[in-house]
């Protein structure tokens, strides 16, 4: 094996690595915030800069940016209760 082959398989390993011990810090730094909002929005938040110049492939309802994503997950809990009261009221009555 070359220098250049070792090379590659030890950066792999590493960037490899990195991703897996960054995944377990998040999960949980996100598991301690449970039932702190703002602890929660700090840790997101932090993430969020962490990856502004790393392209994203998620889309949730069209939207491909993770700040929009971010702002339609808080919309989604925000109105939640609202639109189950509303579709609870429609059932009841109808």
């Amino acid at each position: 094996m070359d220098l250049k082959h070792q090379l590659q398989i030890a950066r792999n390993r590493t960037v490899s690595l990195k991703r897996e011990l960054k995944c377990i810090f998040f999960r949980s730094a996100i598991e301690d915030a449970k039932g702190d909002s703002g602890k929660l929005w700090k840790v997101l938040k932090s993430f969020l800069k962490n990856n502004k110049s790393r392209e994203n492939n998620l889309s949730i309802n069209g939207k491909d940016y993770i700040e929009d994503i971010v702002e339609e997950i808080n919309n989604f809990f925000a109105t939640i209760g609202k639109d189950l009261a509303e579709k609870s009221h429609q059932v009841t009555s109808g």
